[in-house]
């Protein structure tokens, strides 16, 4: 293994780890200065040790994954951190190593983390709403199921490109996603919590709102400071927010791992 991949590998490794570690052991919560210093120093780190051409595919997948990622942290689909960490990967590795066309080596990373977290939250949220009782189940949330299915079946017809185990990696998140779905109601429920609106910040904003607070939340899904000073004003002190959402970093970085050695398994060329 070349110097400049052990580096990239060691340097990416250790955000991870520090990020994985503050993901778990820090309530999800990373300090934006650290993601800042983390995202400065990689794209310093890539413009040094990558050539000129890679360095620029790899800026212009940061710079994508960060806007969509921002996107969806409005909307409150993810946490900041996780586009941040998305855009540090792309950054250090902007290719798969063995892929003969240049594959954005995120890819891989997101398909085998995506599995590793859909299953462990389907497991995990299922026990945990059969344990506590079932309410209300959401079927038409079962209907991913039949879409991979049609997916799969003109995929499988295309000899070409078809790859067993990343059809089956599909079929894992698909199955998890449906199950995850079904459980949707109860999982809100257990995992929404009320909190001091001090303490809430860039938590996402549960669905179920007492009238008043949602008056001043509107359309907001994730609550920031300008948000909580609009509260304040209004005299509310407790906001629900899904607080108990599963951290996604840990997942993140195992599917790092997996790439840096099987991502040639699930690559068509």
């Amino acid at each position: 293994m070349a110097l400049d991949l052990l580096m990239r590998v060691f340097i990416t490794g250790t955000y991870l780890a520090i990020g994985t570690t503050l993901d778990v052991l820090n309530n999800k919560d990373i300090p934006n200065n650290i993601m800042l210093l983390f995202i400065i120093s990689s794209l310093l780190f890539s413009y040094v040790l990558l050539p000129w051409g890679q360095f620029t595919f790899a800026l212009l997948q940061a710079v994508l994954i960060l806007a969509l990622g921002y996107i969806a942290y409005k909307f409150g689909i993810m946490g900041l951190a996780d586009p941040v960490f998305f855009s540090i990967i792309a950054l250090m590795f902007p290719i798969v190593p063995s892929s003969l066309v240049g594959v954005p080596f995120i890819l891989p990373v997101l398909l085998y983390s995506g599995v590793l977290f859909g299953l462990f939250s389907a497991i995990y949220f299922s026990i945990a709403v059969a344990r506590k009782g079932i309410s209300k189940l959401e079927w038409k949330n079962a209907l991913i199921l039949p879409a991979f299915l049609v997916f799969w079946y003109f995929y499988s017809s295309s000899s070409m490109l078809y790859n067993p185990l990343f059809a089956a990696l599909l079929f894992i998140l698909s199955l998890s996603a449906s199950l995850v779905g079904i459980f949707a109601p109860d999982i809100k429920k257990a995992i929404t919590s009320t909190l001091p609106v001090d303490e809430a910040e860039e938590e996402v904003i549960a669905e179920d709102l007492p009238t008043n607070i949602k008056a001043v939340v509107g359309n907001s899904k994730v609550v920031d400071r300008k948000l909580i000073e609009k509260l304040k004003k209004k005299g509310i002190r407790e906001i629900p927010v899904y607080a108990g959402m599963l951290p996604y970093l840990p997942f993140l970085a195992a599917g790092f791992l997996l790439s840096l050695f099987y991502a040639n398994l699930i690559l068509f060329f």
